[in-house]
């Protein structure tokens, strides 16, 4: 009886054990609430990392386009710019090849302009001397020739042969006529004498030494007037001859003169027509020396235009190589984004795989909460270590992640 005692005294405390056993294999409500909101969280995360990874996919797209339009962009400036500088090149080259030709023709023409214009001048100067001293020796002449009165000495020889021909006829007449002459040749010589004066007076200053000598004469003359007078009655048909001869003479070499005078206006006329065609010729020449200062400026914008392109070029240059390295840091950018995203996915797959875990794990407890076993009585499952540990790798992982 005692054994039997023991023995339920045994089975007892057994009993006990068990159901102590029992109650440390099951899953409180609380902690059953617990992993739902772990679930929960841990689902939520991986629905906002989906999210985050269809945004960033989005972005990767907005930075493929934008880089490949930047890219073409950067292209097509660049071919511009190598138009640009070719047909630049090309011009410059073409200008240097003209230059030299340029600049030998107008030394050329420089030359034959200027040896042109020197003989040209020398000609025109040893024309102009002589035709200055024909021109001065024409205006003495014509001085003389206007000087000379041509109607009043032909009224004179008019008068004195009709009062010839009335003193042949009529002798008396002749004295008193020979009077009324002397006394007009007396007033006549007089306001000759006058005359001469004042043309003496005006040309004193050139012909000093000669109208001192010619005054003298008439002085002298003037005192030997009452013997010519007298003798002036005989002389006086010898005088109209000679006068006649004289006005013949004069008549023709006033006609001489003209003519030498309009053969110098004509002279003239012609040395202003050489003028006028060297001072356009001199205008020519000006106009050619203005095109080649134009020409130097032009060459001088050129090659600050050349200096501005390569130096355009090398910044536009610097700048595509600088958007090139942006282009390369984009794309390593890009690349980074899409490891993220693929180690996104990877997380989220892991996330994943975790939660299934954890629910095979939940409904194999709630299907069988004991583990058989061949050598004894089967052991209890213990889930709560096997959830701890599945999530303290969760947390772990997603410490690292977060982290790195």
């Amino acid at each position: 009886m005692a054994k039997k005692k023991g023995n339920k005294g045994k089975k007892g405390k057994k009993g006990k054990k068990g159901k102590k056993d029992k109650k440390k294999g099951k899953i409180s409500h609380l902690e059953k609430e617990t992993y739902k909101f772990l679930i929960l969280s841990l689902e939520s995360k991986i629905a906002w990392r989906k999210a985050m990874c269809e945004i960033i996919k989005e972005d990767i797209d907005l930075y493929q386009k934008a880089y490949a339009e930047e890219k073409e962009d950067k292209k097509t400036v660049v071919n511009l710019l190598e138009t640009s500088i070719k047909d630049q090149s090309g011009l410059t080259e073409k200008i240097k090849l003209l230059i030299p030709d340029v600049e030998k023709h107008k030394e050329n023409t420089e030359n034959t302009q200027s040896r042109l214009l020197a003989v040209a001048l020398r000609d025109v100067n040893e024309e102009m001397s002589s035709n200055s001293g024909q021109l001065r020796k024409l205006q003495t002449k014509l001085r003389i020739l206007e000087k000379y009165d041509v109607d009043k000495t032909e009224q004179k020889i008019l008068g004195i042969e009709s009062q010839l021909n009335d003193g042949l006829d009529e002798v008396i007449k002749a004295t008193e006529m020979k009077e009324s002459q002397e006394n007009s040749l007396i007033r006549e010589m007089e306001h000759i004498f006058e005359r001469k004066c004042q043309n003496y007076q005006k040309n004193l200053k050139d012909n000093l030494h000669k109208n001192i000598e010619r005054i003298a004469e008439e002085i002298r003359w003037w005192k030997d007037s009452g013997n010519i007078l007298k003798s002036m009655g005989e002389l006086l048909e010898e005088k109209n001859t000679a006068t006649l001869g004289d006005i013949e003479t004069g008549k023709k070499g006033l006609e001489t003169q003209k003519e030498s005078v309009l053969e110098a206006s004509e002279k003239l006329q012609e040395q202003k027509q050489k003028f006028s065609a060297l001072e356009k010729f001199n205008a020519d020449l000006m106009q050619t020396a203005e095109n080649a200062a134009r020409l130097g400026i032009e060459e001088k914008r050129l090659n600050s235009l050349k200096a501005n392109a390569k130096k355009n070029l090398s910044e536009l240059q610097r700048k595509f190589k600088k958007s090139l390295d942006c282009l390369h840091d984009n794309e390593n950018h890009i690349k980074e984004l899409e490891d993220e995203v693929a180690s996104v996915d990877e997380y989220a797959n892991y996330l994943a795989n975790v939660l299934e875990s954890a629910r095979n794990i939940i409904e194999d407890e709630v299907k069988q909460t004991s583990i058989k076993t061949y050598d004894g009585p089967p052991e209890p499952k213990n889930i709560l270590t096997e959830l701890e540990g599945l999530f303290d790798k969760a947390t772990k992982h997603i410490y690292k992640y977060t982290n790195s």
